[in-house]
């Protein structure tokens, strides 16, 4: 999930810039990089959505495509791809298993989000980045005329697509609007530190 992503990160967006001009031809690393065991399964992040495409790249290594109208998710490095080409996803459902294919350190997963406008074009092409965008800033930094800082709406469902892979309901969305990414990342972690440590107990 989303709060994982961000407290247990190997490697962040924008990361390692000389290493990925030299390999990829990016300006630094295009997504958020996660270590997990080989297997794990590993969800769509929103829901509705399509698999745009599967397939194995040299250095990316096995992955998936995800889309939907607000742009494409890509997930690579996998073991196992558990989806096909064109499959519709409603709901939550495993996507893959995480792995160390294609060019990768150790086990890990990752993330990469690329937003599009309404005819599936990339909104920041020439970014030297794929047209990728750090997600958890592209959540954050949607202008307010008071607070830029606090969550609209549609930032509230974004980021619960990403975190919990569903919809918010309505209590949800009228709790988490108005209020601060930060906030939201706290309660995730802490709620997941304290659902771990029930596990353990």
């Amino acid at each position: 999930d989303l709060g994982s992503f961000l407290s247990m990160k190997s490697q962040g967006y924008g990361d390692n810039v000389a290493y990925y001009q030299r390999v990829f031809g990016t300006n630094g690393h295009q997504g958020v990089d996660h270590p997990c065991r080989i297997g794990t399964p590993i969800y769509n992040p929103f829901s509705p959505c399509k698999v745009r495409s599967v397939s194995f790249d040299e250095k990316r290594g096995k992955g998936v495509l995800l889309e939907n109208s607000e742009g494409r998710f890509l997930l690579w490095h996998f073991s196992e791809v558990l989806v096909d080409t064109g499959q519709e996803i409603s709901g939550r459902i495993v996507v893959g298993l995480s792995g160390n294919s294609g060019i990768s350190t150790g086990p890990h997963v990752h993330a990469e989000w690329r937003p599009t406008d309404t005819f599936g074009n990339y909104l920041y092409p020439s970014n030297n980045l794929g047209g990728a965008v750090d997600f958890t800033q592209d959540i954050a930094w949607e202008p307010q005329p008071l607070n830029p800082n606090l969550m609209t709406e549609k930032q509230v469902r974004l980021i619960y697509r990403l975190a919990f892979y569903r919809e918010p309901d309505a209590s949800e969305l009228q709790f988490w609007k108005g209020k601060s990414l930060e906030q939201f990342l706290e309660t995730a972690v802490s709620d997941r530190a304290k659902f771990l440590s029930e596990q353990v107990s």
